[in-house]
C-alpha cells in the first residue's frame, strides 16, 4: 500500500484509470512491477505482465487466472516487442494503460570508467523505451482505448548527480526528458502521460550485495538519494549564494 501511495505522489494516478482496464506492465516479475501487478489485479483489472523471466508471476496466477496474462519479453528486442504488441492487439483489440517499468542499475567502479556499464544501463533503461520499441509500438496498441495512459518510470537519480551512478542516472535522465517531450507532443491528444520519479524503494534490484547503499544518513550515500550528505552540500551552496548576494548588495550601497 505504501508503494502505491508513493507512486501516486510521484505522478502515477492509479485511480484515474477506468475500471476494469487492460494494463501492460514491463518487467512485472519483481520489485515495483510485481507490486503494481498484484495491486491492479486485486482492483479487477486485466494485467498483461511481461518480463524476461516470469516465474515469480506464477504465484499470482492462482488467484487471477483469468485476469493475468504472462508473456516472456525483452524490451531491448525490437522485433520481439513489435510482434508482442501485434499479438496483444489481436487478442485484446487494444490496451488502456502502458507502464514502462523496465530498468537495470549498474554502478561505475572508479577509477575504472567502464563505458560498457553506461551502454548496458542506456540499452535497457532508455533504448528499451525509445528505440521504436515500447513507445512506438505501444502507442499503436493504445489506439482504440477511450482513455489511453502511458506511465514511464524515471528516478530521482535523474535530478542530481550521485557517486558511481553515471550510467544509471544518465539513462534515467534521458527517460525523464523523453517523456517530458512526449507530454508536450501529445498535449492536445487524448493520451495522458505520467512520469514517476521515485526515491529509494527496496527491491530485488536494490538489494544486490555490494551494489547498493541504503540510508544516506547512515551509509553516507544512498541509492537514489545521498541523504544527509547531499542535504549538507545543498545547504552550503545556498549559504554561499546568499553570502554572495549580500556581499553584492553591500557593494551597491557603498
Amino acid at each position: 500500500m505504501l508503494l502505491v501511495c508513493l507512486l501516486n505522489i510521484y505522478g502515477m494516478d492509479l485511480y484515474m484509470m477506468e475500471k476494469p482496464s487492460i494494463i501492460w506492465i514491463t518487467v512485472a516479475s519483481s520489485g515495483i512491477g510485481y507490486a503494481l501487478s498484484a495491486k491492479l489485479l486485486a482492483e479487477g483489472n486485466i494485467v498483461i505482465a511481461t518480463a524476461r523471466h516470469g516465474d515469480k508471476l506464477q504465484t499470482l496466477k492462482g488467484n487471477y487466472a483469468e485476469k493475468l496474462h504472462i508473456y516472456q519479453l525483452d524490451v531491448t528486442d525490437e522485433i520481439g516487442v513489435k510482434e508482442f504488441c501485434l499479438q496483444i492487439t489481436e487478442k485484446f483489440n487494444h490496451i488502456d494503460t502502458m507502464i514502462l517499468n523496465a530498468g537495470i542499475c549498474e554502478y561505475i567502479n572508479w577509477p575504472d570508467f567502464d563505458l560498457k556499464i553506461l551502454h548496458r544501463n542506456m540499452n535497457t533503461n532508455f533504448w528499451g523505451i525509445a528505440n521504436r520499441n515500447c513507445i512506438a509500438y505501444g502507442i499503436k496498441a493504445l489506439q482504440g482505448s477511450a482513455n489511453p495512459y502511458i506511465v514511464g518510470m524515471a528516478s530521482s537519480a535523474a535530478i542530481i548527480g550521485l557517486p558511481r551512478a553515471e550510467g544509471y542516472g544518465s539513462s534515467k535522465a534521458a527517460v525523464r526528458y523523453l517523456l517530458q517531450c512526449l507530454q508536450v507532443q501529445y498535449y492536445n491528444s487524448n493520451i495522458t502521460i505520467s512520469i514517476v520519479t521515485p526515491g529509494f524503494v527496496k527491491t530485488e534490484l536494490t538489494s544486490k550485495k555490494d551494489e547498493t547503499y541504503y540510508c544516506g544518513a547512515y551509509w553516507r550515500y544512498g541509492f537514489h538519494e545521498d541523504g544527509l550528505v547531499s542535504g549538507l552540500h545543498v545547504t552550503a551552496l545556498l549559504d554561499s549564494i546568499a553570502s554572495m548576494e549580500i556581499s553584492g548588495l553591500r557593494s551597491q550601497k557603498q
